[in-house]
């Protein structure tokens, strides 16, 4: 499994609404995108110093899914909105079953 990870800062001022319908183009993809097996999208509930305004964490099965789906017509769309309003982005794709390596082979 490919977990995909991004974390979404909207330069200031961006509107409520604005910030809500980056959320819905996102969760769209769910049903847009194959290979796409969970989504979750979401605004920030806290005002926690250092706290990101938007959350993206999507699952897929393998790599070339999440390949395929970085380069989606929907999802390519999607991110080209959500880039017009953002300050900052980042992101991390990771295998969460990965085997640790074994202990003093750390490279």
């Amino acid at each position: 499994m490919i977990v995909h990870v991004v974390l979404i800062n909207f330069r200031h001022g961006i509107p409520a609404d604005t910030r809500w319908e980056c959320v819905r183009r996102l969760r769209e993809l769910a049903t847009l995108v194959p290979g796409l097996t969970n989504l979750r999208v979401g605004l920030n509930v806290t005002t926690m110093e250092r706290a990101w305004d938007m959350s993206v964490t999507a699952e897929f099965a393998a790599l070339e899914e999440m390949t395929a789906y970085s380069t989606h017509p929907a999802h390519v769309d999607a991110q080209h909105f959500i880039d017009g309003y953002a300050s900052d982005v980042i992101r991390i794709d990771f295998d969460p079953d990965s085997p640790l390596p074994a202990q003093g082979k750390v490279h």
